[in-house]
């Protein structure tokens, strides 16, 4: 059982800190990255996310699962933590109807704004990874962005940042969770950086992992941030496209639900 502590997941049964996940970063601007938006309650900015379309966010299950609507903002076309930009508010959660919130499977949700976003140099929809087996080749370069700690349990950032990770076979990956009993599914992909020191962190989750200009995941878990040890892992957008392309442009057009999940 993974219980959610402030911007931590804290695995009690294994003592580890499951992260709720940028370290060795560059402040960016958002005009380099307009998809990228943050999530808040009560202003407090506790996550990330992607804009899909005008009014349609992706962003972790975990993010949203203990959230009430009423509260949830969306801010987008800013490159600061908490203010700037276009905050937005939330008409509708949809959480993957599969997710597991103890091994973080299918770890993605839609969230349809109150509103729709207006184009432009700080605020743009990014392309998603087409459904199926679509995979980035071996030590291929993804970019994580996020507003997320410094390092574990450290400073937290005012401006965006933004880092390289490589990608990492799930076998491999899988091989490096075994001994914390952590499942590395069809549905998840991993990065790391080699040494360690580059990572998304404690309040990055939800934020997009893009590669060759196209998202291919969202940051969902780990274990410590940097670590070596522990690879970053992602939902894996081309595992889930069926789901996100519902909720995210079919809905109103087909208003019944989709079996292959």
């Amino acid at each position: 059982m993974f219980l959610l502590l402030g911007l931590s997941l804290v695995c009690v049964a294994a003592a580890c800190d499951l992260s709720q996940r940028i370290i060795g970063g560059n402040k960016v601007l958002i005009e380099q990255f307009p998809y990228q938006v943050a999530l808040e309650v009560n202003d407090f900015q506790f996550c990330g996310g992607s804009i899909i379309a005008s009014n349609k966010i992706l962003t972790a299950a975990h993010c949203v699962e203990k959230v009430r609507r009423s509260q949830l903002r969306v801010r987008a076309g800013s490159s600061f933590r908490g203010k700037g930009g276009r905050l937005m508010r939330v008409e509708s959660i949809h959480m993957h109807p599969f997710y597991d919130n103890n091994t973080y499977h299918n770890d993605v949700s839609v969230l349809t704004l109150a509103g729709h976003l207006q184009f432009g140099p700080t605020m743009a929809p990014i392309r998603l990874a087409p459904q199926g087996a679509y995979i980035p080749p071996l030590g291929a370069g993804g970019l994580i962005t996020g507003w997320g700690t410094l390092a574990k349990a450290g400073k937290i950032p005012k401006q965006l940042q933004a880092a390289i990770v490589y990608s990492l076979p799930n076998p491999i990956c899988q091989d490096m969770y075994r001994h914390k009993d952590r499942p590395v599914t069809s549905a998840m992909i991993c990065f790391a950086y080699p040494g360690g020191g580059k990572d998304a962190c404690q309040g990055d989750s939800g934020g997009p992992l893009v590669y060759n200009g196209v998202q291919i995941g969202v940051i969902s878990w780990g274990i410590n941030c940097g670590d070596p040890q522990f690879p970053g892992v992602f939902s894996r957008i081309s595992a889930l496209r069926n789901y996100i392309d519902y909720h995210a442009y079919y809905q109103n057009i087909f208003p019944y639900q989709l079996t292959n999940w």
